[in-house]
């Protein structure tokens, strides 16, 4: 189990240059391994910032929703009192969110990109600006 050293590099840089923005997992491996052992694919300094993954929905409830990542990341926000908090998602499944939600959509098979990093940046600025965070 390991990221792309590449895509890794271009994430952990846009992640550098905003030290108040943290990571949780909304990722299929939270259901295979431990938050520890994900937590620490990080660079030692970003892991600190990878502060927990997304919670599971409960199963009978599942159906109720179309966007289930989008309902994922919701729950984490209830759950840690941040609902107002701005945020986005990087998936390689744009279908997770609703056509309004912020992500940033990479390729299944490129990964993580520079182009991804930009998109990533974008959304940073905004939410800085938003909340007048400089």
């Amino acid at each position: 189990m390991k990221f792309d050293p590449v895509c890794l590099r271009e994430f952990e840089n846009v992640l550098r240059c905003y030290p108040h923005v943290n990571v949780v997992i909304s990722s299929s491996w939270r259901e295979v391994f431990p938050f520890e052992a994900v937590r620490y694919l990080f660079s030692p300094d970003i892991a600190g910032r990878v502060v927990g993954f997304t919670p599971f929905l409960d199963c009978e409830i599942v159906l109720d929703f179309k966007y289930l990542r989008h309902q994922e990341v919701l729950g984490y926000l209830r759950q840690n009192e941040a609902s107002d908090a701005p945020w986005v998602a990087i998936d390689d499944i744009a279908e997770h969110y609703p056509p309004d939600s912020p992500i940033v959509v990479t390729d299944a098979y490129i990964g993580f990109d520079r182009s991804a990093a930009l998109a990533l940046e974008q959304y940073i600025l905004l939410a800085q600006l938003s909340i007048g965070n400089t």
